[in-house]
């Protein structure tokens, strides 16, 4: 985010690269992961858990017949984590490795900004922990976490999350 970090320069003078930003399309980074841990691990490896944090829904946007601030509407398209969550969580249905973790609603207006807004986010998360399916997907990854129990291999993860 660039609001909050300065650009990081990486590699030899005559091949330096320097990263800004990655926010627009990949606020939610959990495909490149994969294209990622395939390359660095190959594809034969298994995969106990993928954990997916966000940092909580967007407000719906509904026209009601006038027209929304432009640079909120763009602004939320642009940040939006949910998409690839969705698409993840439909693609991997049957796969027992993928855990997103999202506070519902509540969250919409809290910016990077508010540090000392955390006890509100955490009133949030503590909230959205107590919710029985939630503590049941969180108690599930972490058994197969210390079993050592692979649910699919990197290829196979591959496979799935390029489909879209």
């Amino acid at each position: 985010m660039t609001s909050l970090f300065k650009p990081v320069s990486i590699g030899p003078k005559r091949r330096e690269k320097t990263f800004t930003s990655a926010s627009i399309g990949f606020n939610n980074p959990t495909r490149e992961l994969i294209k990622e841990a395939e390359k660095h691990f190959g594809t034969d490896i298994r995969v106990s858990a993928i954990l997916s944090i966000g940092s909580g829904r967007l407000a719906l946007v509904a026209f009601d017949g006038r027209t929304p601030a432009s640079n909120e509407l763009l602004n939320g398209i642009v940040i939006d984590c949910e998409r690839v969550a969705r698409e993840l969580a439909t693609q991997l249905f049957n796969v027992d490795a993928y855990l997103r973790l999202n506070v519902d609603r509540g969250m919409e207006n809290t910016k990077m900004s508010d540090w000392e807004g955390l006890g509100i986010i955490e009133s949030h998360t503590e909230t959205y922990l107590a919710v029985p399916a939630v503590t049941k997907a969180i108690d599930s990854s972490l058994q197969k976490l210390q079993d050592r129990v692979g649910a699919i291999t990197i290829g196979q993860l591959s496979t799935f999350t390029s489909v879209l």
